[in-house]
């Protein structure tokens, strides 16, 4: 896979770390990002783990859990453009608010309707883009943070912190969901998205 490069290892050009720029720093400088990589990972990886499982606790077959679990992936692809696109036009930090607040009201959502509703496909399909897009959005925030060969350093921080968030929701939505039933998978959800939206939210409104 590195066989292309080997030409120009001579002149390739030197990467100087920087000890006063180490992981903590980077998350210190880009906090809103960071929080936005760690409620995307905890909510996409849960989303994967429990779906299936909540959707057959709903009541519906096996198999239309499973087309949940697609209807999830498949809203990343549709909505991903028109949020790409309204985060380039508007204040950044208010389409993460967005995102972020809009998926916990869909999850919770969730939780008060009828799994049998033909139009529950479309609402989990719905919270798959909308919160697929925290992801970008966030990484968006953090090219505006970062340049040059700082943002190398600063995406590697920012995808363990994605990691860390699904290591952490899984089971806190397991937990939540074995104390209090189905239900307890959106409410795990829910908080973490909420509490991203008001960050974004705080970040939005304070000076400079």
């Amino acid at each position: 896979m590195a066989a292309p490069l080997l030409p120009y290892w001579r002149t390739a050009p030197r990467i100087r770390v920087d000890e006063s720029s180490g992981f903590g720093t980077v998350v210190l400088l880009a906090p809103l990002a960071m929080f936005a990589a760690f409620s995307c990972g905890l909510g996409e990886q849960v989303a994967f783990s429990f779906l299936p499982v909540y959707a057959v606790g709903a009541g519906v077959p096996a198999d239309t859990g499973a087309l949940w679990l697609s209807a999830f992936v498949l809203g990343n692809v549709v909505l991903q453009w028109p949020i790409g696109w309204l985060a380039d036009h508007a204040d950044r930090r208010l389409v993460l608010a967005g995102c972020t607040l809009v998926s916990a009201s869909l999850v919770l959502g969730l939780s008060a309707i009828p799994a049998q509703w033909a139009g529950t496909v479309g609402v989990v399909m719905l919270w798959g883009g909308i919160s697929f897009a925290i992801y970008p959005v966030g990484l968006a925030l953090l090219g505006q943070r970062f340049k040059g060969g700082d943002i190398a350093r600063a995406n590697t921080a920012f995808s363990l912190i994605y990691i860390l968030g699904g290591l952490v929701g899984r089971p806190i939505a397991g937990a939540a969901m074995d104390a209090v039933g189905d239900p307890g998978l959106g409410w795990t959800l829910a908080v973490f998205y909420a509490a991203a939206g008001i960050a974004a939210l705080v970040a939005w409104r304070r000076p400079g």
